[in-house]
Order: C-alpha cells, then structure tokens, then sequence
C-alpha cells in the first residue's frame, strides 16, 4: 500500500468516531443516573455530554486525517506497506502440493483423512541410533577427548 486516499481516511474516521460517540451517549446516561441514585456527583455532568462528543468526533477525525497525510509522506520516501490478504495461505493439514506431483484428492476419490492418524509422512521417518554402552564417556561422546565411536583403539 503505498498511497492512502485522506478524503477515505476522513469519512472513515468521522463515521467510526460518530459511531462511538453515540454508543456512549446511550450507556452514558444510565451511569449517571445510577450515580445521581448513589449521591454522588457524575462527572463529566450531563450537560458537558454534547460539547464532549462534539469535541471528540473532530479531534479524532483531524488526528487520523493528519496520520493519512504523514502515512503518504513516509510511504513516498520508503515505499509504503507490503499488505497480502488471503493469498498463499498454506494449508495447517499437510505440505502445499507441489507442481511435480498431483494434489491429494485429485484422482476422484476424497481427499485423505488426516484427522483420525494424524498426519501422514513419507518415508522419512527418524531412525534412532545407539552407540555402545561400556561406561566409559569417551568412548562414546566424540567431544570427550577420547576416540570416536567405532574408531581403531588398539596400535
């Protein structure tokens, strides 16, 4: 991205901070009627509740107005924001299918269950190596300064 229209920015910053505006303005008088209830002074009073509001939606449309400006002029220097939405999204239950090969499923039949074993491998399983246990560390740990496994001990 690296333009970002500030007429666009404006609209959309006026509409969200409107929109706030008026979700306090219907949650706003219940807590000060439960204070006035309670004895207590509400503050900001009810009368300030307009003037406030009015106060915010400009404040918050010019600052996100000024932001979109500042936004265009770094991305001019540097070259704005790479911004990738839902493209090559890899799939969490197997490899992505590669250009050699057909895809899982393609034959016809259903796509393999990966659900019920997991998921499936290739011959690529790990096989699990011992080295011989005599009690001695440097006959089996090369960094121990002895032989190495399965080296000529003897002259």
């Amino acid at each position: 991205m690296a333009w970002t229209s500030p007429w666009s920015v404006l609209a959309a910053s006026f509409l969200v901070s409107l929109g706030l505006v008026v979700c306090a303005g219907v949650t706003l008088p219940p807590v000060w009627i439960l204070l006035v209830a309670l004895g207590r002074d509400p503050w900001p009073p009810p009368s300030w509740g307009l003037v406030l509001a009015t106060v915010t939606v400009v404040l918050v449309t010019m600052f996100t107005t000024l932001c979109a400006f500042f936004y265009n002029l770094i991305a001019r220097c540097v070259g704005g924001v790479e911004l990738t939405l839902a493209e090559g999204v890899p799939d969490p239950t197997g490899p992505a299918p590669t250009a050699a090969g057909p895809t899982p499923g393609a034959s016809g039949g259903p796509p393999p269950d990966r659900t019920a074993e997991g998921p499936t491998t290739d011959a690529t399983a790990e096989v699990p190596t011992s080295a011989p246990t005599t009690g001695d560390p440097a006959a089996t740990d090369p960094t121990a300064g002895g032989p190495a496994v399965g080296a000529p001990s003897g002259p």
